[in-house]
């Protein structure tokens, strides 16, 4: 038996991480999300997906794995860096469990694949919910006490900000 140096061992574990980010964002691009693949750069690998909700703060998020676990965090651009918590899609995890349930191996896949893909979907639809939401409140915040905005119609005077010296 050939022993295994431990740079192989490292390669075929990235080239493992790297299939399964091809194997998420084939998954996405089956379920109508738009996808990049930034998975040639070899320090941070990952896979963008766009946000279907437009006009939001969250532009997309950052697929990348996370030692044995597929994660991902908010991100406004592709090739800007992500900001906030990670969360996990804890896919193999869900592919156990319905194969414990005793459901066939290709029908556990699809499975996976649908709930990958509404849980990106629901986290997209709640940021955008959470958004809204916070803005309204600054509304509020800002209103007259009883929930309506006071704006001031007439221009701000700044002549009484101009002063002279004394002569």
């Amino acid at each position: 038996m050939k022993r295994k140096s431990f740079v192989e061992f490292l390669d075929k574990k990235r080239r493992d991480e790297m299939e399964q980010l091809r194997l998420v964002e084939k998954v996405l691009r089956s379920k109508g999300l738009h996808t990049e693949n930034h998975l040639d750069d070899l320090d941070d690998p990952y896979v963008y997906c766009h946000s279907p909700q437009k006009g939001g703060q969250v532009g997309g998020i950052r697929i990348y794995k996370i030692a044995d676990v597929v994660a991902f965090r908010v991100q406004r651009e592709s090739r800007t860096h992500p900001y906030g918590r990670a969360y996990l899609l804890e896919i193999e995890e869900m592919f156990e469990d319905l194969l414990a349930d005793d459901t066939k191996p290709e029908e556990a896949a699809a499975k996976v694949a649908n709930e990958v893909a509404v849980a990106v979907r629901r986290f997209f639809e709640k940021s955008s919910q959470a958004e809204q939401d916070e803005r309204e409140q600054q509304l509020m915040d800002l209103g007259d006490g009883a929930g309506r905005v006071a704006m001031r119609s007439q221009g701000t005077d700044y002549s009484s900000l101009i002063y002279t010296r004394g002569n």
